[in-house]
């Protein structure tokens, strides 16, 4: 091999081997400003107390609810007794266990057609009409409490002044229900009954 050949060899290898030069990046220009997302909705700002006299904050409206915790605590605590009443009074065999059907005051007329009265001579052989009596006591206390609590929630609502961009990004009505039909798997056909208060 000549040594011309040989010294352009050489001076290929060595260019091939030097790594190339990163290109400058352009100057950001100090105006630039961000490009706006407007993927993102723009987030309600918090329910704010409302003062009564006084003009809603920009951006704001006056709004009054029902308390839910009002109507939902009372609407468990007078069906759940209430339901449990009105099993025993379709599945009893005594007529004083009919007036179980008729809310709140449904104990009150058990007892008033005698049935936690006792014709024993003894006192103590009257337990189950003691336990029954204690019963409709808590069957009373619980329907009347659970009917105040659910009445509370819709005569005491909550005042609030709630952000524009809340009450527009509401999408569904505050009350909506709906029916369809329901086959399941032995044949039986039957309604599905769902729906949404708020």
């Amino acid at each position: 091999m000549s040594p011309l050949v040989a010294s352009l060899i050489a001076f290929g290898t060595v260019a091939a081997s030097r790594p190339t030069s990163a290109q400058p990046e352009a100057p950001s220009s100090p105006f630039a400003l961000p490009y706006p997302n407007y993927s993102q909705p723009i987030a309600p700002g918090p329910r704010l107390r409302y003062e009564p006299g006084k003009s809603p904050p920009p951006g704001y409206h006056f709004e009054q609810n029902p308390r839910k915790g009002f109507v939902i605590s009372g609407a468990v605590t007078f069906a759940l007794p209430y339901v449990i009443s009105a099993t025993i009074a379709m599945v009893s065999q005594n007529e004083a266990d009919l007036w179980l059907l008729v809310p709140i005051v449904g104990p009150i007329g058990t007892l008033a057609a005698g049935r936690a009265e006792c014709q024993k001579a003894e006192r103590r052989e009257c337990t189950a009409e003691t336990f029954i009596a204690i019963g409709l006591g808590f069957d009373i206390a619980f329907q009347t409490a659970g009917a105040m609590l659910f009445a509370a929630g819709f005569v005491f609502p909550k005042k609030e002044w709630v952000s524009d961009y809340e009450a527009a990004a509401r999408a569904s009505p505050s009350f909506s229900w709906s029916i369809t039909p329901r086959i399941d798997a032995e044949g039986r056909v039957g309604i599905n009954v769902a729906g949404t208060i708020f």
